[in-house]
């Protein structure tokens, strides 16, 4: 049977245009409640370096994607000096930096499935990590950086899985819980790790130890509910919501507790919020005409438009920590 992420994966593969249309079908039916949304964020402590972020787009100064499929990009916190770091016929996605900023993870569509890998921040090395028929998707580095956790569907289910982040050994599974689980996040600490579960047609944030152990639910809303990013200091997460209608951007202390709704827009979706290392801004992709990556203070003031394109999908983006 075919589940709302797989509908969800299949969307991404459409092209923007396609997908702002599908979004907005899906959604009034009822049938899919938010946007094309899967990267995740590590959020480490440290200065801010440059920002890394999926995206369509075929022009502009060091651009060399000329098929227009997703491919990962880096660009500057202002938004400038753009650079493409990986370059292949199929979608690359959901980019998300190392605890010490060196190496980023990502998950590939080029065996004709998503699996993960990782590469130099400068888009060398590319080394995959899982190789599955399953969907192997929305990796997340330990702060240790010898593990990578990710959501997949290798046992017929979504599950939380953690893997070597040198491709050896056999992923282990977390979750086993029957629930659909995915979108997993760590905490600067590395004790803990924030998920999204989906039971009964619903999603919320659940929250679990490193190990699986000791699973708590953090949100609990009748609306669509996942988690993006811890902060740097591990006392907050910003989450995903369409509890007002379209998805927004929130944050809640760690534990669950004080909620605070951060973006406000009646003719867009937000989604893929990112704390900055130094904890005093968040990065998040915004899908109104077109997407583009924005950034804010962690209290939603301060809005910034850092892609500024009318003609591409800029989103999944993440912050380097240095």
């Amino acid at each position: 049977m075919t589940t709302i992420l797989e509908i969800e994966r299949a969307i991404l593969r459409l092209g923007r245009p396609l997908l702002v249309l599908m979004i907005a079908l899906l959604v009034a039916t009822g049938v899919l409640a938010h946007s094309a949304r899967v990267a995740r964020a590590g959020a480490f402590p440290g200065l801010n370096g440059k920002i890394v972020f999926a995206s369509f787009r075929t022009l502009g100064p060091g651009v060399d994607n000329p098929q227009g499929d997703r491919e990962i990009f880096s660009v500057n916190p202002d938004g400038s000096g753009l650079k493409q770091l990986t370059h292949n016929a199929t979608d690359d996605f959901a980019p998300t930096f190392s605890a010490d900023g060196k190496n980023v993870a990502f998950e590939s569509y080029r065996n004709g499935n998503y699996d993960i890998y990782t590469m130099n921040n400068d888009g060398t090395g590319e080394l995959p990590i899982t190789s599955s028929q399953a969907t192997d998707a929305d990796p997340t580095f330990s702060p240790s950086g010898d593990r990578i956790a990710f959501g997949s569907y290798r046992t017929g289910n979504g599950e939380i899985f953690v893997a070597r982040a040198d491709g050896t050994g056999k992923p282990v599974n977390l979750t086993k819980s029957g629930a659909t689980d995915w979108m997993p996040i760590w905490s600067p600490n590395g004790k803990k790790i924030a998920f999204r579960r989906d039971l009964k047609g619903n999603a919320e944030v659940y929250k679990m130890n490193a190990d699986g152990t000791n699973v708590v639910r953090l949100t609990n809303d009748p609306a669509l509910d996942w988690p993006d990013s811890f902060s740097p200091d591990g006392k907050h997460i910003s989450f995903t919501s369409y509890r007002d209608g379209l998805g927004e951007i929130f944050k809640m202390r760690s534990d669950g507790t004080v909620e605070k709704r951060l973006t406000s827009d009646a003719y867009a979706i937000d989604t893929d919020s990112a704390w900055s290392p130094d904890g005093k801004r968040i990065v998040f992709s915004r899908h109104e005409t077109n997407s583009d990556i924005y950034s804010m203070a962690p209290d939603g003031t301060g809005l910034t438009n850092l892609t500024k394109d009318s003609g591409w999908d800029d989103s999944s983006p993440d912050w380097q920590p240095y």
